[in-house]
């Protein structure tokens, strides 16, 4: 969800729900959507991530990572 570019690093031992916060400065949850949820993803961060992961099944469907 690109947390890189509002300054927190990719780290995969941090899960997506503690980056968000990190990101938006927040204690609220990525299903709370609030106006800085909507202005930067249009939607709430939840709507958000299953956007990106329906994109990619339907790019990648059901292939194995070699």
């Amino acid at each position: 969800m690109q947390f890189d570019k509002m300054g927190v690093p990719f780290d995969p031992n941090v899960s997506g729900r503690d980056a968000f916060k990190q990101a938006f400065n927040t204690s609220n949850e990525g299903w709370n959507m609030d106006f800085t949820q909507r202005r930067v993803y249009g939607q709430s961060a939840t709507q958000e991530m299953s956007k990106i992961i329906r994109e990619g099944i339907s790019r990648y469907g059901d292939k194995p990572y070699l």
